[in-house]
């Protein structure tokens, strides 16, 4: 059975049932940056998109709202020394405390810096990420700690687990701006969120669309993501935010999902041509298409993981149909 559900449309999103605060006036303008490894772009009236200054393991996007009960923030940031500079940030645009913290996914680029909000901070998620993170055999920081200078002595930061779950969409109701959440079952990861602020045309997608071309997908599902990617084509935005990189267009979403459908059908070709399973891998990242979708240069490269996750799907469903396993014994 597939686990990620149809996307409903934002018109008839569940309404949480949360009661906003008077209105407040709010300072647009940007601030002087006083974390300076990130800089600040505003996306529109009281929303700001939080970008490391420059690529690094150890900084992601944040999306910061301004609304009526206080800000919202979308991903804690994978480090508490991260999130502290964060926050140090907000602090400059709104001094209010942190009214909520939404945590895209599981891993420890949305996860890692919870800890540093304040404790009055709502910590919202998916009920597919309070699931993850509640297991201590899950392991979160897989990512990172591959992309870590000294994998062997990374650690992973103490996790956080979220008070409010999205198992179905909601909205949290706000009369500057209000945000929609919208759970979508395994895909990247086995709790991704996706949150849309229909008034300014803003879809955060986060991991859920990887536009550095070396996506990381060992505990996601390759056929999910698809789904969730296609059906994005029902939900109205101008601007999509990604977990990492700039922010992009409907366009670069179609071309990712372009990538995630050609590494499919190339592990298909080379089955049917009788390639090994061992050497699928290189078969896929030796294409003269490869560097179309993907950044061969990239390091560490999950390029790799991401034909075996295919590579897995594909035996799956074979055995579904009865049909005998071209795994490896």
């Amino acid at each position: 059975m597939r686990r990620t559900p149809r996307l409903p449309a934002l018109a008839l999103a569940l309404t949480a049932c949360l009661v906003s605060t008077a209105p407040v006036a709010y300072a647009d303008e940007v601030p002087a940056s006083p974390a300076p490894g990130f800089v600040t772009e505003q996306l529109a009236e009281g929303v700001f998109l939080v970008r490391p200054r420059t690529p690094a393991i150890d900084r992601t996007n944040s999306l910061v709202v301004l609304r009526d009960d206080g800000p919202l923030v979308i991903e804690s940031q994978p480090s508490v020394v991260a999130a502290r500079e964060l926050l140090s940030l907000i602090a400059a645009i709104d001094a209010r405390p942190v009214r909520f913290l939404v945590l895209s996914h599981p891993h420890v680029e949305s996860i890692g810096g919870a800890t540093a909000f304040p404790e009055t901070t709502l910590v919202v998620a998916s009920g597919g990420c309070r699931r993850m993170l509640e297991d201590p055999a899950y392991d979160a920081g897989a990512e990172l700690r591959a992309a870590a200078p000294s994998p062997d002595s990374w650690a992973a930061p103490a996790r956080r687990l979220p008070v409010l779950l999205a198992d179905g969409p909601i909205t949290l109701a706000d009369s500057r701006n209000p945000v929609a959440m919208f759970p979508v079952g395994v895909a990247h990861s086995s709790g991704d969120l996706l949150l849309q602020l229909p008034r300014s045309g803003i879809l955060y997608a986060g991991a859920l669309v990887a536009l550095d071309g070396n996506p990381y997908a060992p505990d996601g599902d390759l056929m999910g993501w698809l789904d969730v990617l296609n059906q994005l084509g029902q939900i109205a935005f101008e601007t999509v935010v990604p977990l990492r990189g700039p922010r992009a267009s409907r366009d670069d979403v179609g071309h990712f999902r372009d990538g995630l459908a050609w590494i499919r059908g190339q592990v298909e070709v080379g089955l049917r041509e009788g390639v090994p399973w061992e050497d699928i891998p290189n078969f896929v990242v030796q294409s003269h298409r490869f560097a179309e979708y993907f950044d061969p240069r990239a390091i560490p490269a999950f390029h790799g993981l991401l034909v075996e996750k295919v590579l897995r799907e594909a035996d799956q469903q074979r055995t579904k149909r009865m049909l005998p396993s071209i795994r490896p014994k």
